[in-house]
């Protein structure tokens, strides 16, 4: 049997954005898709595709020659790679030197495509030369390579995006998608049945944030945060952990319901699960949830690291 050709790549780090690249996709075009994913795509997830795990170096001096290998040998590991179309993200470092001056469709990666205030930055020409253009600009679609983006508009459009945006509708996206395009995008994430029993209708939830992996909290600060939560709320609150978070939940809250796939917020809320309450400390993965929804927003909830890193603005995004 011939292997399929490779038009398409795609370069992700989060579920989110992977969720988003299958459902603005056709089934035939995810099968002619290779993936690059970072260091945070479960590997459950990884394996059902054609894709390299690119990995950064623990130490910054290896990040650098790392980043600079790739950008001069990656057309000729993966030499598809000079006629293929590409999506992703333009914001993690291993884009710039894979992407070099080629062209890139962004899906939404959260407010941050809202929020972002784009910098200048210094000695552009030597970034552009070792590391390829992105890291010369700004990511986050304010570089040169960037012409298209689709967001879904839970904020207003920077005015020098928005030539660039295309707003979508993943609700009617899903609802409009073939029955086996949606049983794929189950399946990948590892959604089965047991989801509607796990959830029920009108439940209260929790949606935790990797705040120690990304270490603005220490471990025992993060499980300190949440234990008061629940401490309020009561048993009968599930916790729904971040795709990228490897605190063990069930150990430390035994009495409650832990769903800890890496399924984005999105995809749960799009199968028909319907939350009657959510609690966060400041998700915006919330936002896209129906009005329906009670939001409670926690904010730094007495953490004075989250309140110096962020300020009071994240009490309600």
């Amino acid at each position: 049997m011939c292997e399929k050709k490779i038009s398409r790549v795609c370069i992700v780090n989060n579920a989110y954005v992977l969720f988003q690249y299958f459902l603005l996709s056709s089934l035939e075009e995810v099968g002619h898709t290779f993936f690059f994913f970072a260091e945070d795509i479960n590997d459950n997830i990884a394996d059902r595709f054609k894709h390299a795990r690119l990995c950064l170096p623990s130490s910054k001096i290896k990040v650098f020659f790392f980043l600079i290998w790739l950008k001069f040998t990656s057309d000729v590991k993966w030499p598809f790679l000079k006629e293929c179309e590409f999506w992703g993200q333009d914001n993690i470092l291993i884009t710039s030197p894979l992407l070099k001056n080629r062209k890139i469709i962004l899906p939404e990666d959260g407010l941050l495509n809202y929020n972002f205030v784009p910098i200048k930055r210094k000695f552009k020409w030597i970034r552009r030369l070792l590391f390829g253009n992105l890291l010369s600009e700004c990511g986050l679609g304010y570089s040169r390579n960037v012409d298209t983006m689709y967001l879904t508009g839970i904020k207003k459009i920077p005015q020098r995006l928005e030539e660039k945006v295309h707003i979508v509708d993943y609700s009617s996206i899903w609802k409009s998608s073939s029955p086996e395009k949606q049983k794929f995008i189950m399946e990948v994430f590892g959604i089965s049945e047991d989801i509607f029993d796990i959830f029920g209708n009108n439940s209260k939830v929790l949606f935790t944030q990797p705040l120690s992996e990304d270490k603005i909290l220490s471990e025992d600060e993060k499980i300190e945060i949440y234990k008061k939560i629940v401490k309020i709320v009561g048993s009968d609150l599930i916790i729904k952990t971040h795709p990228r978070e490897v605190t063990n939940y069930r150990q430390i809250f035994p009495e409650n319901i832990v769903y800890d796939k890496p399924v984005p917020l999105e995809l749960i809320s799009l199968v028909g699960i319907h939350f009657a309450e959510v609690y966060t400390l400041f998700s915006t993965a919330v936002l896209n949830l129906p009005n329906s929804t009670k939001i409670n927003w926690l904010g730094c909830y007495g953490s004075s690291k989250l309140k110096n890193k962020y300020g009071t603005s994240i009490d309600m995004p």
